[in-house]
This record gives structure tokens, sequence and C-alpha cells, in this order.
């Protein structure tokens, strides 16, 4: 009869201890949400108006968007202390998006990307601050699984300047792709991936400006500097620079 006792208990243990985790870990999620909520509210009582935003499954990271003053709040942090991290960057501050999944990067946009995909495909228009091309990305294959997913966003700030956004932080195996979780946050991944993107885009735009007569010599020195440095970060080859010369030289 005792072996008997045992063999019931133990089964009857472990699914209370799932049991009991699984309300923990519920709760813990409830009070993140609650947390995050409180602090978008805070934001937009101190001007932010937020048009979108998106909380984490994990609620580790929250992201939020004014479109109306070009705008993003990054919440991030550990929903079991409840310390939560807040930043608002502007357009013009944001170096880099990337999608990172298991450690490895799905998806890239950046600065420098845009402008090596500007002169690798020839569209330059007038010097190197009117570099206008399409967002480059990069794109991996992966497992069937997935345990982590991040957004891992770039800005000009010498203090902090990477704020990762974890999406998934799973045990094990992880899940399925093929599950709604992770659907649900990939779907999200790429689309504020796409909306920093615009952002990063918008605000390269907004830095081209006409060259006004009287100051074609500051200009054209200015171009050329900025020239030499994609050439010195290997971002355009030797050809490219002395075509690109040419051009701004003969303005």
């Amino acid at each position: 009869m005792g072996g008997m006792w045992i063999v019931i208990t133990i089964p009857c243990v472990i699914i209370g201890a799932v049991i009991v985790a699984y309300i923990i870990g519920q709760n813990r999620k409830s009070n993140g949400t609650d947390r995050i909520n409180e602090i978008l509210k805070e934001v937009e009582a101190k001007g932010l108006h937020i048009s979108q935003h998106h909380i984490s499954f994990n609620v580790r990271s929250c992201l939020a968007f004014d479109e109306e003053n070009k705008k993003f709040c990054f919440i991030y942090g550990d929903p079991v202390s409840m310390g939560y991290n807040v930043k608002i960057v502007d357009y013009k501050d944001i170096l880099e998006s990337e999608i990172i999944e298991d450690n490895v990067q799905v998806m890239k946009t950046s600065r420098s990307s845009q402008i090596g995909g500007a002169l690798a495909g020839g569209a330059l228009a007038g010097g190197v601050g009117a570099i206008i091309g399409g967002l480059s990305g990069k794109q991996t294959t992966s497992n069937n699984k997935t345990r982590k997913l991040d957004l891992k966003v770039t800005i000009a700030d010498t203090r902090n300047p990477v704020i990762n956004f974890s999406l998934l932080n799973l045990p094990g195996e992880g899940i399925s792709k093929h599950s709604s979780i992770y659907e649900t946050e990939i779907k999200s991944a790429q689309h504020w991936h796409g909306l920093i993107s615009v952002a990063i885009r918008e605000a390269e735009n907004e830095n081209i400006l006409p060259i006004r007569e009287g100051d074609n010599k500051i200009s054209v020195a200015e171009e050329l500097t900025k020239l030499s440095v994609l050439l010195k970060d290997g971002l355009i080859t030797r050809e490219e620079f002395d075509t690109q010369k040419q051009k701004i030289m003969s303005q």
C-alpha cells in the first residue's frame, strides 16, 4: 500500500507544482501589463500622443508610437521586479533596427545600409547628403521552433545606445513556429521593425537640404568629407568614391 501511495502522490505533487507555477506566472504577467499601462498613461499625460502600441507576450517590453510628434516610446524591463525603463526617442535619433531570432539576425535596417544600398544601386541625387535608397534587409532560415525573439534598436545615445526588446524568451526547445503565440509575436516584430525602418528613412530624407549658391564651397567640403568617411568605413569602393567626388567637384 505504501508504494501505491507514493505512485499516486508524486504525480499529484508535480501537477500541483505546475499549476502553482502557472498561476504565479499569470499573476506576474497581469501585474506587468498593469504597470506598463500605467506608464503609457504617464507618458501620454506628458504630451505623447500614442497612436499604437504593443506589449510583448512575456511582458518584458512595450513599444509605442507617436506618429503626430514623430517619436517612439520604448518600455523595457523585468515584470518580476516591476522595474521598467522608459525611453522616448525622436525619429532622427534612431540608427538601426534588427530582428533577432534565437541569436540569429533575421532582418536589419540601418542608416549605413541605406547609404550602401543607394550607392550600389546608383541612386544618387546631388551630393552624399542626398542619397535616397531603399532600406536593405537580411533574412535567414532557421528551425521549426523558437526560444527567443528580440527586436534590437540602436539609438544616438552614448550612455545607452542599444535597447533590446524581448518578445519571446522561453525555456527548453521553445514553441512551434506554427503556434499562435509565435505568429503573433513575429508579426509584431516585423510590424515594428517596419515602422522604425520608415522612421529611419524619413529622418534621412529630412536631412537632405538644398545647397545654396553662397554656401557652395562649404557644402562641397562637407560632401567630400562625408564621402571620405564612407570610403574609410568600407561602404563604397575607390571607384565609386572617385566617381562621386567628380560629381561633387563639378557642382
